[in-house]
């Protein structure tokens, strides 16, 4: 049996990588079309959750063809090693959201990340 994947308006997740580099993980999510304004970030020990919105460009336009998703999304990834929230930073750079978290020892916080921005 196929598998079908159905995307709305309303309901998107962003593609996301982990990498393990030196000293923590990198989080790397796909955010092209959204601000950094409108991005949130919050680590916890074992988990990052990601929300934001990506606004169509055009707002009051009846479209013929759409294929890109548009709307509010969260997506929450569960990481495989405990992180530092503490240390944890964000940047929205190219159209990425890039999570740095260094690991850390089992604290139990959660804490919000302000996102940066560098073009």
């Amino acid at each position: 049996m196929a598998v079908v994947y159905m995307f709305t308006r309303s309901a998107w997740q962003p593609a996301v990588d982990i990498y393990r580099v030196a000293g923590g993980l990198l989080l790397v999510c796909e955010a092209q079309g959204c601000r950094p304004d409108q991005l949130s970030v919050t680590v916890e020990r074992h988990r990052v959750i990601l929300t934001g919105v990506r606004e169509p460009p055009v707002a009051a336009a009846r479209w013929l063809r759409e294929e890109i998703a548009w709307g509010a999304f969260e997506r929450q990834i569960a990481l495989p090693v405990s992180v530092d929230p503490k240390g944890a930073r964000a940047e929205y750079r190219n159209g990425l959201l890039l999570v740095e978290c260094p690991f850390g020892a089992a604290v139990s916080t959660s804490v919000r990340i302000v996102v940066s921005t560098r073009e």
